[in-house]
């Protein structure tokens, strides 16, 4: 068992893991694979099956963001997940939001969007790459 953090570093997010078993991290540093977020504050991360997603957060000019990255953790890569269409849901921009995992689906409640907060529920489908606005 594993538990994974990200730090800022100065152009990408390092990655860290702790043993759970032994209590040691380890530095995986940066991902060379794939789009690795940009650095950033206040973001939500949540962990799945074999990979840790990152929604969000503010970026150095302090602007809210709503990107879904996902680290897969066995090829130690960054994939984006976009909006298909202006059809399918996608949450506003938001830092500081709770975000969880739960049997395979993400679900991010509230946060901070601009100046005031958030009161919303989305969750995502890992599998389907979707996301659905619970209220």
């Amino acid at each position: 068992d594993y538990e994974y953090e990200c730090t800022e570093g100065l152009e990408r997010l390092n990655v860290h893991v702790l043993d759970l078993d032994s209590l040691q991290w380890q530095d995986w540093g940066a991902p060379e694979y794939g789009l690795a977020p940009t650095t950033r504050r206040n973001y939500g991360m949540a962990a799945t099956g074999d990979s840790v997603f990152v929604f969000g957060g503010s970026d150095q000019s302090h602007d809210d963001l709503n990107d879904l990255l996902e680290l897969n953790l066995a090829e130690q890569s960054w994939v984006e997940h976009r909006r298909l269409d202006a059809s399918h849901e996608w949450p506003e921009a938001r830092s500081a939001p709770s975000f969880a995992a739960m049997d395979g689906t993400l679900y991010l409640y509230s946060g901070r969007c601009g100046a005031s907060f958030c009161s919303d529920l989305f969750s995502f489908d890992t599998l389907r790459g979707e996301w659905t606005n619970l209220g």
